[in-house]
């Protein structure tokens, strides 16, 4: 059942992702976090074609043109932005103290966060025409694109029904044998 749930995903997934010749295309499986559910996602790392305009719109146009999203920097920017992907991390993507510490991000960003060094992150109009980027490389600072364009990381989320899936029939396997019936009722002996 789980292998063929991958292919059906696998398949699902290689719609609308066309990445550029210098993209950089990673995955990760992160953990339910700040109200984000457990999910599968797609990256890319992109950088943009034009600099004239507001950062947080090239953004969103760079990321639109291979399916995903630019991944939100801080939640109080942008976390419930439709143009956005917020993973649920509770501090600074472009601020390398915050994404090195596992109190502020999901379970298994740790295998990512690397990704986001020396990348500007969405922050919508937090800021005007500006983004925040992680420029000193210990720290981050506000850039605009005409200053600074080393790129940013757009997302989507890859196969959420997979995760819950087998999180679902693992939960009623649990269930069954400890003397309960899928139902939830306990099981006659």
């Amino acid at each position: 059942m789980r292998d063929v749930l991958k292919q059906l995903c696998a398949a699902a997934l290689v719609v609308g992702l066309v990445p550029t010749g210098d993209a950089q295309a990673f995955e990760a499986n992160l953990g339910g976090f700040n109200g984000v559910s457990a999910r599968s996602y797609e990256f890319n790392v992109l950088k943009l074609k034009s600099t004239s305009g507001s950062y947080a719109s090239l953004m969103v146009a760079a990321c639109e043109a291979v399916g995903m999203k630019p991944v939100c920097d801080h939640p109080s920017y942008c976390k419930t932005d439709q143009k956005a992907l917020y993973i649920g991390q509770s501090g600074h993507l472009a601020y390398k103290p915050h994404r090195n510490s596992n109190n502020y991000v999901p379970a298994g960003f740790s295998g990512i966060r690397n990704y986001w060094t020396g990348l500007c992150s969405y922050t919508a109009k937090a800021n005007g025409n500006y983004a925040l980027c992680n420029i000193p490389a210990n720290s981050h600072g506000w850039k605009d694109p005409k200053t600074a364009n080393p790129g940013l990381v757009c997302g989507k989320v890859s196969c959420p029904s997979l995760l819950r899936t087998r999180r679902m029939h693992t939960g009623a396997r649990r269930r069954h044998r400890r003397g309960y019936s899928a139902g939830g009722g306990a099981s006659d002996p």
